[in-house]
């Protein structure tokens, strides 16, 4: 049996994220997101803990550098306090991908608790990585393969 969706596709403009409550439930519901990987801060109180962007970053810098706890907001704009106050006490760096640095710093500052948001990847990047907007998943998988 073959699935086509493209019959029943909607193709005029719409909002492309939908949540299965916003379209079921008959009151009111505040959805709230948590960082991803917040779960593990309960499971060491005492590691430093290191904020991207996106998920597959978290995922692949939790292997090449596993002394911090990798955590993700999950998109550039989820870098804000309703989400980082859970970090509250810790000690954290955050990992801006290219060209999001002084985005992440203006927001960090803002936050009454300290948040380290590093500049590395905007003074280490080629021109070349800055207009392809790498993150340091990219630069650990790099410095990886210049390795072997």
């Amino acid at each position: 049996m073959k699935i086509t969706f493209s019959e029943n596709r909607q193709k005029k403009p719409y909002v492309a994220t939908n949540w299965l409550h916003s379209i079921h439930c008959k009151k009111e519901f505040n959805l709230v997101q948590c960082l991803f990987c917040e779960h593990l801060l309960k499971e060491d109180l005492n590691a430093p803990v290191a904020i991207v962007e996106s998920e597959k970053i978290a995922i692949i810098a939790q292997t090449k550098m596993p002394d911090y706890l990798w955590l993700a907001t999950g998109s550039l704009n989820e870098f804000k306090p309703a989400k980082l106050n859970v970090l509250k006490g810790r000690r954290v760096i955050a990992f801006p991908n290219l060209g999001a640095y002084y985005h992440w710093h203006k927001k960090a500052v803002n936050l009454n608790f300290a948040i380290e948001v590093s500049d590395y990847l905007e003074k280490n990047a080629t021109e070349m990585q800055k207009k392809n907007g790498l993150d340091i998943a990219d630069f650990l998988n790099e410095s990886t393969l210049n390795n072997n």
